[in-house]
């Protein structure tokens, strides 16, 4: 299972019901994985895949207190450093907050930060550029692939294979059922099955 992949090939093999000595398809089934995998995630603008430890530079623009780390997702911060290349201002856990305070996932999507602390625009690119580099280790992504995902991600693997044009068609799925509209092409990426699955994840008007 490469890094990203949201489902295995074992599991998309068992949902097609191939024979055991079928592989001949095996190397398409995997680079279908990864694409679909890749599709889901910009889909739902998260990470929800297990990262681990990573180390990732945003920028705050001037006068701003609340950074969105959208696409990714964070799960616990190790530290938070302002102008790591620079005055490298390290916060204390009093200094932040992580956003939002409630969810259903343990993850976050955004960092306040305290208008209390002075020097956080203190640095050459937030002079003279007008935005401070924000650099955050912690642990992002899920601590394991979220049932319902995984299950997104096979389903639409399979009616890849499949060349499934009905479960392919998008056109069931509207933001009301009285909605009226013309006809919608039939969209050859994620199944209306999977755009179901991958509902509660998705963070809406991101895109």
């Amino acid at each position: 299972m490469a890094t990203g992949d949201l489902c295995t090939l074992a599991e998309a093999r068992a949902f097609l019901e191939l024979p055991g000595a079928d592989t001949a398809r095996d190397s398409l089934i995997t680079t279908t994985i990864a694409a679909v995998s890749k599709a889901i995630q910009q889909y739902t603008q998260r990470e929800l895949y297990p990262v681990g430890t990573a180390t990732r530079v945003f920028k705050l623009p001037l006068g701003y207190y609340v950074l969105s780390l959208v696409p990714f997702d964070l799960r616990t911060v190790t530290s938070i450093t302002f102008h790591a290349d620079e005055t490298a201002l390290v916060l204390t856990a009093a200094d932040y907050q992580t956003q939002p305070v409630t969810n259903h996932d343990g993850m976050f999507s955004a960092v306040q930060f305290s208008s209390q602390e002075a020097n956080l625009w203190n640095s050459d690119s937030a002079r003279y550029f007008g935005y401070a580099r924000v650099t955050i280790v912690g642990t992002y992504g899920p601590a394991a692939i979220p049932v319902d995902v995984k299950q997104a991600c096979v389903v639409s693997v399979a009616a890849a294979m499949r060349r499934d044009v009905v479960n392919l068609d998008l056109g069931d799925v509207l933001s009301d059922p009285r909605e009226l509209g013309p006809d919608r092409p039939t969209n050859y990426a994620l199944p209306a099955a999977a755009l179901r699955l991958l509902s509660p994840y998705r963070r809406v008007g991101l895109l």
